[in-house]
């Protein structure tokens, strides 16, 4: 595998509303040029180009975080503003510039590729 989905971010408010995008393994920059490994290219002027924030998969931690970067407007989690890593969990909402994303993690400590094939998740033995 080159670039498992660890997550997901979907645009609940904004330009793009409805659409998702995938977070991948260690470190995904958002911005809105394709530089970034998460491109929110909606018709939101308002999020920086590149490197606006960024959000870490840690799979030695099986933990999401997400971190302000250069965007000229705040990255919140939850309504609050952020200026150092953040811990996320499922159903955080993300704000960058005009754009609320919802997050939707895959990868935890229930699940994660880097151990999938070993010995079975939790799903494939229920199953």
């Amino acid at each position: 595998m080159t670039d498992p989905v660890a997550a997901w971010l979907v645009i609940v408010q904004g330009p793009g509303k409805g659409t998702s995008v995938q977070v991948g393994y260690g470190w995904s920059t958002i911005g809105r040029e394709a530089s970034n490994r998460i491109i929110l290219n909606f018709g939101d002027a308002s999020i920086t180009g590149e490197k606006h924030a960024r959000i870490l998969y840690d799979s030695d931690d099986r933990a999401f975080k997400v971190t302000h970067e250069s965007g000229i407007n705040a990255t919140k989690v939850n309504g609050k503003s952020i200026d150092s890593a953040t811990m996320l969990k499922a159903g955080d909402r993300i704000k960058i510039g005009a754009t609320i994303l919802r997050f939707v993690p895959f990868c935890g400590t229930d699940f994660d590729w880097s151990t999938a094939d070993e010995a079975g998740t939790n799903d494939e033995k229920k199953a």
